[in-house]
C-alpha cells in the first residue's frame, strides 16, 4: 500500500531520500501521499499549493483530479487563489469573518461570473421575447427575473427604454465584468453593505 501511494504521488525515484532534502513541491506531494495512505473517503486541504510555482501547481491539480476521478475522494480545500480553486472545484463556499455567505455550483458560478448586460425584470419571458425580437443576441435567460445580455458594447439606456416600452419592469440593468475576483469583490461589498445597514 505504501509503495502503491507513493507511486500515486509520483515520488518514486525519491523512497529513500529524507523529506527535509525534498524541494517545496515534493513535500507537499509526500504530506498528499501520508494523507490518503489509508484512502479517505473525504480529505481537507488547507492551502495545498501556497508556494509552489508553476509547475509544482500544475502537478498538483493533476494530482487532486486524478485522487477525486480514481479514488472518487472527495475534498474540500481552502485557498485565497481563486483562479486555482476554479480548475479543480465543483461546488464553492464563499466565507467573510468566520460565516459562510454564498454556496454555489460550478454551472451557478459560471452564470454570474460572465460579462455582459445584467438585468433584472418582472418578466424574464417577456423580456426574452423583446429582445430576440429586435436582435439583441447572445442573451442567457438565468430564472424568471435575470437575463445576461453577452455583449459588453450595448448601450444600457437604449435595452432600458426597448423593454419598458414593451410593457417589462426593468427593476435593474447594469455592466458585468467576468472576473473571478471581481465577483468574490463584488459578493464581499455587497455583504459588509448589508452587515453595515443591520449595525
Amino acid at each position: 500500500m505504501i509503495a502503491e501511494t507513493v507511486d500515486f504521488v509520483g515520488l518514486q525515484e525519491k523512497q529513500r531520500t529524507q523529506a527535509r532534502h525534498l524541494s517545496l513541491g515534493q513535500r507537499q506531494r509526500l504530506g498528499l501521499a501520508l494523507a490518503i495512505l489509508l484512502r479517505p473517503d473525504f480529505l481537507i486541504l488547507d492551502e495545498p499549493i501556497n508556494g509552489l510555482d508553476p509547475s509544482g501547481i500544475m502537478e498538483f491539480r493533476l494530482l487532486l483530479k486524478r485522487l477525486n476521478e480514481e479514488r472518487q475522494t472527495t475534498m474540500l480545500i481552502s485557498s485565497h487563489i481563486l483562479s486555482e480553486l476554479y480548475q479543480v472545484s465543483t461546488r464553492f463556499g464563499i466565507i467573510h469573518h468566520g460565516r459562510m455567505i454564498k454556496q454555489l455550483s460550478k454551472t451557478e458560478l459560471d452564470q454570474a461570473n460572465q460579462s455582459g448586460l445584467a438585468i433584472t425584470v418582472d418578466q424574464a419571458p417577456l423580456a426574452a421575447q423583446v429582445l430576440d425580437h429586435n436582435g439583441y443576441k447572445p442573451f442567457d435567460v438565468l430564472d424568471d427575473h435575470h437575463l445576461l445580455l453577452r455583449k459588453g458594447d450595448v448601450d444600457a439606456g437604449r435595452v432600458n427604454q426597448l423593454l419598458v416600452t414593451n410593457g417589462v419592469s426593468v427593476q435593474d440593468i447594469s455592466h458585468q465584468t467576468g472576473s473571478l475576483e471581481q465577483f468574490y469583490m463584488q459578493l464581499l461589498g455587497q455583504t459588509e453593505k448589508q452587515e453595515a445597514n443591520h449595525d
